[in-house]
């Protein structure tokens, strides 16, 4: 089959009705710490969707699959996919069965491929939780052009990384649409630990710190109009009642990206991505211990020594994630109006992370005549838009916006 002809093949597979394949998702990696999460979100709020799990061992499945019908004794039949990384045609015939593969294999640059790939060969939409921007960036450069083609979704940083981020955002040049000029400061305040796959992902970014300016992800096409990223602030912010820094994680990138998608961020748009603490000690402790956690990352024993402090699989108690919590305040500024978004919610990494992916997998599944006609490599919101704002109100995330004014 030409390569011309294989891609429309493809897409035909995608627009099949909803009862032409088995699944409407599968859980990639269900039996690891975020995966196992996304499973129990999904055993109470969707008894009777269609879902399976999926991962490598039949035997840890299995196991878990009693585990969730101790409590829901409906998904006692709950189906199991098995498929390795290192067998394509294994990841394709899971992805051939499904409407949307959700992964929480990570980290991504090392694991992330084998789905990506098996999602386009296979012809479903795609959705993972990585924050890598070299990962985000690859896979733009080698499955956008394919997958826009197919007419496929595959849909990057829908955890905390970057979907509050990205949501708060569109709310708040939606409250000031119309604007000419939209000027937006973001800054996020959270508590929580990490899990083993969390850092084991943040130190393989850290000894690839040289390499993060060549990450920058590209923007899609948007004619006539200026989006760029101004300087974060350093210093106390009255109103907010912290210390505002410079946080260069993926996540002014993803809001860059959905404004590069969707003209509702105006002709002029730039965003500043901020963390903020309350204590300027905190701040500097923070700054010093990053570095030096970065500069151990270089050195091959003290990294191999750092990696074995917290596995992959490893993650925090519940009673941890009870006390974890998140807040993203979102200050927007166009044509004299002000608009302050703020964003909220409990343990930022996992418990909510894996709402978010879960939602965020279900509305591609089950949503489709309402999401926004993009397709492609795709950030959460220029994928599904409303849809996905709509899916974690109702999920309990809090998102509210207020018009400022004097």
């Amino acid at each position: 089959m030409r390569r011309g002809r294989a891609w429309l093949y493809l897409a035909a597979m995608h627009d099949e009705a909803p009862a032409a394949r088995e699944f409407d998702v599968v859980v990639y990696g269900a039996t690891g710490f975020t995966g196992r999460l996304v499973a129990k979100y999904l055993a109470r709020t969707q008894p009777a969707a269609r879902w399976a799990l999926g991962g490598r061992s039949l035997k840890k499945l299995e196991a878990l699959r009693d585990e969730l019908a101790a409590e829901h004794p409906a998904l006692a039949s709950l189906p199991l996919v098995v498929a390795q990384g290192e067998s394509p045609a294994s990841m394709r015939a899971m992805a051939a069965r499904t409407r949307v593969l959700l992964t929480t294999v990570g980290p991504y640059a090392t694991l992330g491929a084998p789905a990506l790939a098996a999602a386009l060969e296979g012809g479903c939409d795609y959705v993972d939780i990585t924050g890598e921007p070299n990962f985000v960036r690859q896979s733009i450069e080698d499955n956008h052009t394919k997958a826009e083609a197919a007419g496929l979704r595959l849909v990057h940083c829908a955890g905390f990384d970057s979907i509050p981020h990205d949501v708060g955002v569109y709310e708040t040049v939606k409250a000031l649409k119309g604007a000419s000029k939209i000027t937006v400061n973001g800054y996020v305040r959270a508590q929580g630990a990490p899990s083993g796959g969390t850092w084991q992902s943040a130190l393989d970014a850290m000894t690839k710190m040289r390499a993060r300016a060549d990450a920058r992800l590209p923007l899609l096409d948007h004619p006539g109009r200026t989006l760029r990223a101004h300087a974060p602030r350093l210093g106390y912010d009255k109103a907010l009642g912290g210390w505002s820094f410079p946080l260069p994680t993926i996540d002014g990138q993803i809001v860059l990206r959905s404004a590069s998608a969707l003209p509702v961020y105006g002709a002029e748009f730039s965003y500043a991505h901020h963390g903020l603490t309350k204590s300027a000690p905190l701040l500097v402790g923070g700054a010093l211990g990053l570095g030096a956690l970065a500069l151990a990352a270089q050195v091959g024993p003290a990294r191999r020594w750092l990696q074995s402090l917290r596995p992959s699989g490893d993650g925090p108690s519940e009673a941890t994630r009870a006390k974890s919590w998140f807040r993203c305040v979102f200050r927007g500024e166009g044509d004299g109006r002000t608009v302050v978004t703020t964003v909220s919610g409990g343990d930022p990494g996992y418990d909510e992370t894996a709402k978010m992916l879960a939602e965020t997998a279900l509305g591609l599944a089950l949503d489709r005549d309402a999401l926004p006609a993009q397709y492609g490599v795709l950030s959460p919101v220029a994928a599904l838009g409303d849809v996905l704002v709509t899916r974690l109100r109702n999920s309990g995330i809090r998102i509210e916006s207020e018009v400022q004014t004097g």
